[in-house]
């Protein structure tokens, strides 16, 4: 089984992104999970390209993104995905799109292939803070999400998909935050389920 993990570079003022900071520190494996992890751009224009270029590359089983956000001192794990990019921050190439379809001939949302509901509550009972988001924004992190469950639900491709937001890190002096040290210990047990979910759901296609 391969997993494939994307954060995003450094946006903004920022000097740092938590999200690159945790998938650094991910095991290149996790029991029988090969992880690969991939750094995507903050630009609403080329990112969603290059995350279709990597899925073709690695023909990963599920894609795992993580992001940064203020919302929440833990693991926000994101259900929806919205045809809409509008903001007035601009990107890091400048842009700014303003109540912007993704995809014309896509739905208005999608939601996540995953049971949200199961693995935040897996994480409770591990002990780490996570919450269900029904929101996602409508900055580059919502893009890219759409982007990948656009390209499974219009080719039908046998991957599975999920985002995950993540606070900021105390390297960036910035609140909530949590070490990125605790944060990936989530990302792992996050991964886990992830795998056993995904035996669990091949076995009972087999017995049908």
């Amino acid at each position: 089984m391969k997993i494939l993990v994307t954060a995003f570079e450094p946006f903004g003022s920022n000097a740092l992104n938590s999200s690159q900071e945790v998938a650094a520190l991910l095991p290149d494996a996790i029991g029988e999970c090969v992880v690969v992890r991939e750094l995507l751009p903050v630009d609403f224009r080329t990112a969603g390209k290059q995350l279709r270029s990597l899925i073709e590359w690695h023909a990963p089983d599920v894609v795992l993104m993580l992001g940064q956000s203020r919302k929440f001192a833990g693991l926000s794990i994101e259900r929806v995905a919205l045809n809409l990019m509008d903001t007035a921050n601009p990107d890091n190439s400048g842009y700014s799109p303003v109540n912007e379809v993704i995809h014309a001939d896509g739905a208005t949302a999608y939601l996540t292939t995953f049971p949200v509901r199961e693995l935040t509550e897996g994480c409770h009972q591990k002990g780490i803070a996570a919450q269900i988001s029904n929101s996602a924004g409508t900055y580059v992190c919502n893009c890219v999400y759409y982007e990948a469950l656009y390209l499974i639900a219009k080719n039908r491709l046998p991957v599975q998909v999920l985002f995950i937001h993540l606070p900021f890190i105390p390297e960036q002096g910035k609140s909530p935050d949590v070490a990125k040290e605790q944060l990936a210990t989530g990302v792992v047990e996050i991964i886990n389920s992830i795998v056993n979910l995904c035996i669990y759901l091949k076995i009972k296609v087999l017995w049908l």
